[in-house]
């Protein structure tokens, strides 16, 4: 029964084991040495092959800045007195398989620091072997932030390493020339931001801005749909008239003026108009005034006439 379960721990560990090395990448780099990438502030196995033995001596050290005691191991138990100050506390071996042949390492909270060569010197009575493992750090990009600010587009991204990089592309496409601005800043921890602004203008067609930002294998798109502008139907009209027959302009500049003629021509013939009706009205007014006193000279002329005729027939009695 103990056998049992001892051989189920042994072999919960060897799984344990093969699913961190999956989840590590691993290709020659530029001099000949595997390259293994790890993900930033996550644990990340760098694989070692000793040769399988009792009393092992297993000796990583970091070569990027010197060398550097990453972690040591022999009389069967770890050796930490030498260990960097980078490391320490992040870092173990898998104690039940070295005897095995496997000296691989575990290092947790994987930073930007840890990049470089590593070796791992290792020593048994058949002689000793080194390895050398190129380790690369990627902080994946995890979201990508496009908004719209007046006539801007700003697309954004941080915590990112490698160092990023960052282009647009507009559908449907346009001959006009795309003027943004990026800027890119380094955080202590040694992680990017990327920030970029578009300039937009108003457009009588639907846009949709696309903002890439890549880093190393990663890459992550985002979209803006941006509307078209919106007028009356009869300001669209004029717009697509004038757009299409730039010679309509002058018609209509021509139109205009005849129109403003016939409007002073009608305000004139108006002005006469009333002018005439005014001095008509003065008109009447005075032949009225005429009728009237001549009414009342006659009527004074008939008078002193009775009054002669009077005067005559008493004359012609004496």
């Amino acid at each position: 029964m103990i056998h049992v379960f001892v051989i189920t721990c042994v072999m919960v560990e060897i799984l344990f084991f093969l699913f961190l090395v999956i989840q590590t990448l691993i290709w020659p780099g530029a001099n000949g040495d595997p390259t293994v990438t790890c993900v930033f502030r996550q644990s990340c196995i760098l694989p070692c092959n000793v040769d399988p033995s009792s009393d092992t001596v297993t000796l990583w050290d970091h070569l990027t800045s010197g060398e550097h005691n990453v972690h040591s191991y022999y009389d069967s138990e770890d050796q930490l007195g030498r260990q960097d100050q980078q490391f320490k506390g992040r870092t173990s071996l898998f104690k039940d398989l070295i005897s095995r042949g496997n000296a691989s390492l575990k290092l947790t909270g994987v930073k930007i620091q840890d990049e470089g060569r590593y070796r791992c010197y290792s020593s048994t009575e058949r002689g000793s072997k080194k390895t050398f493992i190129q380790l690369k750090v990627e902080a994946l990009i995890t979201e990508v932030i496009i908004k719209q600010i007046e006539n801007r587009i700003i697309c954004s991204s941080e915590d990112i390493y490698p160092k990023p990089e960052l282009t647009w592309f507009v559908y449907p496409p346009s001959d006009l020339e795309l003027h943004n601005r990026t800027t890119v800043h380094q955080t202590e921890e040694q992680l990017y931001s990327i920030s970029s602004s578009l300039l937009v203008s108003d457009s009588p067609y639907d846009l949709t801005y696309s903002c890439t930002v890549s880093s190393g294998r990663n890459r992550k798109r985002v979209s803006f749909h941006k509307r078209k502008k919106v007028m009356d139907t009869p300001s669209k009209i004029i717009a697509i008239i004038l757009g299409l027959c730039p010679p309509c302009l002058l018609m209509f500049g021509i139109i205009g003026e005849l129109c403003c003629s016939g409007t002073t021509k009608h305000r004139c013939k108006t002005a006469a108009h009333q002018q005439s009706n005014k001095a008509a009205n003065q008109q009447n007014s005075a032949e009225s005034e005429c009728l009237e006193i001549s009414a009342v000279v006659l009527a004074q002329d008939e008078e002193q006439q009775d009054d002669l005729d009077g005067q005559h027939e008493e004359g012609n009695k004496n």
